[in-house]
């Protein structure tokens, strides 16, 4: 399960994405991952969801957001 959290995917697993955008979403994943160990959801939250806005085939940000809805809704 802490897999699942702190991972984020390479710059290989962007793909095509320019180096300035890929520099951006690693600072967004930072930025995510040290809200969730400080329990700031709404602040990784966001994160997670600028991240889908650059990258929406971002698998690793679509399951994060999935574990925070569960846990919101205490499912």
């Amino acid at each position: 399960m802490i897999w699942a959290i702190f991972y984020h995917p390479s710059i290989k697993e962007t793909g095509d994405l320019p180096t300035k955008i890929t520099n951006k979403l690693d600072q967004l994943w930072e930025i995510a991952q040290e809200s969730i160990r400080e329990n700031k959801y709404l602040r990784a939250e966001k994160a997670l969801l600028t991240i889908l806005r650059v990258d929406e085939k971002n698998a690793t940000a679509y399951n994060r957001l999935g574990n925070f809805i569960c846990q919101a809704k205490g499912v």
